[in-house]
């Protein structure tokens, strides 16, 4: 317990300082650029209030988030929750745990049990189990999900400037299973094919020596591209309306979630795109309502609006911030790099500091090769400069989807 309260006190203190000091950055930035057409002193008033409900936003996540894994903590050794490609969810008393790991496509189940079950229980169990999964909608999803259901329900009567959204009945892995909307005979059906083509497994749990019966089930062998076409129309709509190419949107949603709906890191980001509203969501904000706003996490689970947001947020980028870079796919590099850690990360790359300008100036004395792989090199961080290379990469496989 010492080690578990020791993580929890490192965690925020580094979430509060990272995010801390990216608003300070954003603050900066976010002073110099032209956006903003209302008079100063409306300006700074509107400024003290994003930053104070930024505060109070971020530290209310920390508070589920330590409440959260603290609960889990008291049955599961390793308290699992939601990644960018991973979807874990538990059950309300939280001895069933249910994963999809949409980078590996697998289906994980586990359950905690008193008594150790004979295989007749185990498979009815199971079964049982994946009916839900496979037809578990979004706005069900949201609810199951403690941290962002409680930090949003928190937050909403206490912010001026955040923004929500009303999810639906969307399911999350029926069109992944079903090209068409699936009967309850052909959700039964498939539950069982997954169960008799899935491995289980029996440990006893350290924490309450509980019976942990452990399943896991591949998904369907064409499920990226059954992921990534639930989403075609979507991404061509906002791609076209923004002079994008389909092709970047896609891969930066298959590097981002591998088109995990639920995505969520404790950054935080959200959804499908994996949106940070400090940064993107607020330059897009800006775009689209006329001020930055706050996006709570039910408008970032919502598919439509985080890809029209992190489309916007890459035309903010391709177009605004490094639209003096005058090659094309040298723009483009950049622009990639931009989307995972900032335009000002990006200069420093070329110059040294987060002067665009600067950079920019660099970056055109330059052939497109040269860029890349100076990005490659030079880039802060060493995600970016594998993330840079995985987008290019799967642009090739989305160019003709």
């Amino acid at each position: 317990m010492k080690l578990k309260s020791l993580f929890l006190v490192l965690f925020s203190s580094f979430l509060l300082n990272l995010h801390a000091q990216s608003f300070e950055d954003y603050k900066k930035e976010f002073s110099k650029e032209n956006f903003y057409d209302s008079n100063i002193e409306e300006f700074d008033q509107y400024k003290k209030q994003l930053y104070n409900e930024f505060e109070l936003y971020k530290q209310t996540l920390v508070n589920e988030y330590k409440k959260y894994v603290n609960e889990i903590s008291e049955y599961w050794e390793t308290p699992e929750t939601t990644t960018p490609k991973k979807w874990v969810e538990y059950s309300e008393d939280k001895k069933t745990k249910q994963i999809v790991d949409f980078e590996n496509n697998e289906i994980i189940v586990e359950f905690q049990l008193s008594h150790k079950p004979n295989t007749n229980e185990i498979k009815k169990l199971i079964r049982e189990k994946l009916q839900y999964m496979l037809t578990e909608d979004e706005k069900t999803a949201f609810r199951n999900d403690q941290v962002s259901f409680n930090t949003e329900n928190k937050l909403k009567p206490k912010l001026v400037t955040g923004v929500s959204a009303n999810l639906g009945d969307k399911k999350i892995l029926e069109p992944i299973f079903f090209k068409n909307k699936a009967t309850n005979r052909d959700i039964s059906k498939k539950a069982n094919e997954l169960t008799d083509n899935g491995d289980y497994s029996i440990r006893k749990s350290p924490i309450n020596k509980a019976n942990i019966v452990s399943f896991k089930s591949k998904l369907p062998e064409n499920a990226l591209e059954n992921k990534a076409r639930i989403y075609k129309d979507t991404v061509t709509k906002f791609a076209d309306a923004h002079r994008l190419r389909t092709d970047l949107i896609f891969s930066i949603i298959h590097n981002e979630s591998s088109f995990n709906p639920m995505a969520k890191s404790y950054i935080p980001a959200y959804g499908l795109m994996q949106i940070v509203p400090k940064s993107a969501g607020m330059d897009a904000t800006k775009f689209l309502y006329g001020k930055p706003k706050l996006l709570l996490p039910s408008y970032l689970y919502k598919a439509d609006k985080n890809i029209e947001i992190g489309t916007v947020y890459l035309r903010i980028l391709y177009y605004n911030y490094l639209k003096g870079i005058e090659n094309p796919s040298s723009r483009l590099y950049c622009a990639i790099a931009a989307y995972n850690t900032g335009a000002g990360n990006v200069a420093k790359a070329f110059a040294g500091n987060t002067n665009i300008s600067e950079a920019v100036n660099i970056i055109n004395r330059m052939t497109p090769e040269d860029v890349y792989r100076h990005l490659r090199r030079n880039l802060p961080y060493t995600e970016t400069k594998k993330y840079i290379k995985k987008v290019i990469e799967k642009m090739s496989y989305y160019k003709s989807f």
